[in-house]
């Protein structure tokens, strides 16, 4: 009996133990390095079966607050359709009892930045951007890395493509790209610095190209502004 009785209290610590961030072997690492608002930067690579694909970002240090989205080639059409947003990864070694994340890791083992303190319950931070797609079609995809405030077209509306064109969410009405553009170089806490970040991707993929897409790309539209497509929140708790 009292084996048994100590075989269930094991059991139920493991149960109840905080989750660790699991460390993955990236079949592709891409480098990039984020310079100047607007910038939308693009990575291409295949799927070559169906199969779990996880893609994750290391934004390498605090200054960048990243955002992703996947688009998959659609070969009929030629264009690059919406496939997911890809936002701040999972922290599952948060711990309810302490009230803050006990590894500053988050679920793809990437340090917690961008306001992380560690062990701090006021200044917990955000996580990089990462997502496992289950099944993930083969294919040719584009993973696509902008600021946080950037959002596509597509991704809003839940379906599109790449050419429909991003927008920003923090003037309103939106103004001209001059304008934006200073904001990186003025910000007190970008410093117009440029902000390194890698890309990774794990399954059965590999690598087409990298593609820098400059900013002029970017597609505007007043009739765009005060639509409620919120924004990706700090991971702050509320005690």
């Amino acid at each position: 009996m009292k084996k048994k009785i100590l075989i269930g209290v094991a059991l139920l610590s493991l149960s109840i133990a905080p989750a660790q961030a699991v460390s993955l072997t990236p079949d592709l690492t891409f480098d990039g390095s984020y310079s100047e608002d607007l910038q939308i930067l693009s990575y291409e690579f295949e799927n070559l079966s169906a199969n779990n694909v996880s893609i994750w970002m290391d934004t390498l240090q605090d200054g960048l607050d990243a955002r992703g989205a996947l688009f998959v080639k659609n070969n009929a059409s030629g264009t690059w359709d919406w496939k997911s947003e890809v936002l701040n990864a999972e922290q599952s070694d948060y711990d309810s009892t302490v009230k803050y994340n006990t590894s500053g890791k988050n679920d793809f083992n990437v340090d917690i930045k961008n306001g992380f303190v560690q062990n701090s319950l006021t200044e917990s931070g955000i996580s990089d951007p990462g997502k496992t797609f289950s099944s993930l079609d083969a294919g040719q995809y584009l993973f696509v890395v902008t600021h946080d405030t950037h959002h596509s077209i597509a991704g809003r509306n839940s379906g599109g493509t790449f050419s429909d064109g991003f927008y920003d969410l923090r003037d309103t009405p939106i103004p001209t790209i001059a304008a934006l553009v200073k904001t990186w170089t003025t910000d007190a806490f970008y410093t117009g610095s440029a902000s390194p970040f890698k890309v990774f991707v794990a399954g059965d993929v590999t690598n087409v190209s990298a593609v820098p897409v400059p900013a002029a790309v970017w597609l505007f539209s007043s009739a765009l502004a005060g639509l409620g497509f919120s924004k990706r929140r700090k991971q702050h708790v509320t005690i």
